[in-house]
């Protein structure tokens, strides 16, 4: 997913802090550690494009895809495991219900995994913005001097 970022550091690594739609800046303390393939001439406070690996977007996919269906499928057969266990008939009805509970709770495990990030490889730098006014490196220093 391609995104808007704020470089906030150069130190070790180049470290940045995803843009949300209110224009805020995350992870301002911490930041996300990024890749940059292109080379491109970042430098602190530069507004940047960034965008997940390939791979990342692949696992991500498949994730999504796959585990609700094969919850599905594992309801589908632990219905009849169930029944057993209550000493009750097994229907298709139940079978239905246990497929449908499956379903729901690995669809909305895999929405919360991934509103949350946890399948997060490092962001890579696609291209800079250019901008009128970048942020200074030490905005007091620039005070001072004005």
């Amino acid at each position: 997913m391609t995104r808007y970022a704020l470089v906030l550091s150069l130190e070790k690594e180049i470290t940045v802090g995803l843009i949300n739609r209110n224009g805020i800046v995350q992870d301002r303390e911490h930041g996300i550690a990024s890749d940059n393939p292109r080379n491109l001439p970042v430098k602190k406070g530069s507004l940047v494009i960034v965008d997940e690996k390939a791979g990342v977007q692949a696992v991500r996919g498949i994730i999504s895809l796959l585990l609700p269906v094969c919850c599905a499928v594992a309801g589908y057969f632990s219905a009849s495991q169930v029944a057993t266990l209550l000493k009750i008939p097994v229907s298709e009805i139940l079978r239905a219900a246990f497929v449908l509970i499956f379903f729901t709770v690995s669809a909305a495990a895999v929405f919360l995994v991934s509103r949350m990030g946890k399948i997060r490889g490092r962001p890579q730098i696609e291209d800079i913005i250019p901008a009128r006014h970048s942020i200074p490196e030490n905005p007091a220093e620039e005070l001072k001097n004005e």
